[in-house]
């Protein structure tokens, strides 16, 4: 719920919503079928003019007004530009519906009401590239094992069974069009599944399972032929290389140098100790059989047992020794 609350943080101000519109603005300025219209005035916090967007809503628009570049045009821009959001710029509208985007026939999409957006970290962003891939892939296995660390397995979850699951569920996403597939309904199964499995999933995915439901949702109405599998491959390559530019990038960097100038006297501490221990002969190794129970909470127990254990033994090897003499 926090992380919905957030998402409608401009919803009850108008100032916050202008400025999410000029940086969406300035972000769909390299696509040819999208914009996002001008914030015209300076916003209060109940008053914002923005500049009108032609057309009706893409609901109500009539596909055969359009040529087929057109449609396609306004379907792919629309879905690289989220994608870009998820991934790259970790900032996407969040509520994406038919009545907030408006098209024309020879005019590009707008996309309006910029009060919920969503925001997420690089960490969870960079596990969905990896997730939207397996299931280009069409690697089931690959996309339960993604998923569960992205989120957090608990004490009592049944991975194996996730697995299977979802190995059911990838090769049905796979090549799909839009009218074929109703991707936002099988991200929601795949939360069940991970929830009915006992993984605890990221927060994130909820608003983004939203997002995706509603764009999947609007872009039915005008091409409903677009492949989800075949938009994200095609902006792959973009996707990786900006990737990688950050892993590169000077910020990043400094960064991993810190983390390293933190992390090194620890370590060599921690190594010093394992080495004198194991000098010393000293070195103890706590082992756990998968699917038992963690015993190390019952040492008292097991430790009071183990003296008398010994003692029995004891008292039965003196008393057979006794009988032979």
């Amino acid at each position: 719920m926090e992380v919905l609350f957030d998402a409608m943080e401009a919803e009850t101000d108008f100032r916050v919503e202008a400025a999410n519109m000029r940086r969406a603005r300035q972000l769909t300025e390299t696509y040819e079928h999208l914009t996002v219209p001008r914030v015209l005035m300076p916003p209060t916090r109940r008053v914002l003019v923005q500049s009108l967007a032609p057309g009706t809503s893409i609901r109500d628009a009539d596909p055969r007004d359009f040529t087929l570049a057109q449609r396609t045009g306004i379907g792919r821009d629309l879905m690289a530009f989220m994608y870009h959001g998820f991934f790259l710029d970790r900032y996407f509208h969040a509520d994406p519906h038919p009545g907030n985007l408006f098209v024309h026939p020879g005019e590009p999409a707008h996309l309006i009401d910029w009060g919920m957006v969503g925001r997420m970290d690089s960490s969870t962003s960079r596990s969905l590239v990896l997730a939207l891939l397996t299931i280009a892939d069409n690697d089931g296995a690959g996309l339960a094992k993604t998923w569960a660390e992205m989120g957090h397995p608990t004490a009592w979850a049944d991975l194996a069974g996730f697995r299977s699951d979802i190995s059911r569920l990838v090769p049905k996403v796979t090549s799909a069009s839009l009218d074929e597939l109703d991707f936002g309904l099988t991200l929601t199964a795949v939360l069940t599944h991970a929830t009915h499995r006992g993984i605890r999933s990221s927060p994130t995915i909820s608003l983004l399972g939203k997002s995706f439901a509603n764009l999947e949702g609007s872009i039915r109405y005008l091409c409903p032929e677009l492949s989800i599998t075949d938009v994200f491959a095609d902006n792959l390559r973009t996707i990786i290389f900006g990737l990688a530019r950050e892993t590169l990038s000077e910020r990043q960097a400094a960064r991993t140098a810190l983390d390293i100038i933190i992390a090194a006297p620890g370590a060599l501490q921690q190594t010093r100790g394992i080495l004198r221990t194991l000098a010393d002969q000293d070195l103890t190794l706590h082992a756990k059989v998968a699917g038992e129970p963690n015993r190390r909470g019952g040492g008292k127990e097991t430790g009071s047992r183990a003296p008398w254990a010994a003692a029995l033994v004891l008292a039965a090897y003196l008393a057979r020794a006794g009988r032979r003499k």
